[in-house]
């Protein structure tokens, strides 16, 4: 298997959607919780793997606010997290009413 661009940002989403869950189950929210998200970039080319995958990753959360999700300035809440070796992100979601 050779790895492409593309299989890395589906492994980069993947990633995402799997921190995003942990995050729901850490404050409580329900299996059917819908979430408002909001995700800062901390490392080149996230935005890109986000972007290419944004349809996945807000189907896997039941991410509401489909439009609003990558920002420029860190969300307030936002918890920093890890997706693989020197990938990073900031991360916020609230229960979406």
């Amino acid at each position: 298997v050779t790895m492409t661009p593309t299989l890395k940002d589906e492994g980069l989403a993947r990633e995402i959607v799997n921190r995003i869950q942990n995050l729901r189950k850490d404050k409580g929210f329900e299996v059917t919780d819908r979430i408002s998200l909001k995700i800062k970039p901390e490392t080149a080319g996230l935005d890109n793997a986000i972007k290419n995958n944004l349809n996945y990753i807000c189907a896997e959360t039941l991410t509401a606010n489909t439009q609003e999700i990558l920002v420029q300035t860190a969300p307030a809440n936002a918890e920093s997290v890890e997706l693989d070796e020197n990938v990073r992100a900031l991360i916020s979601i609230e229960k979406f009413n």
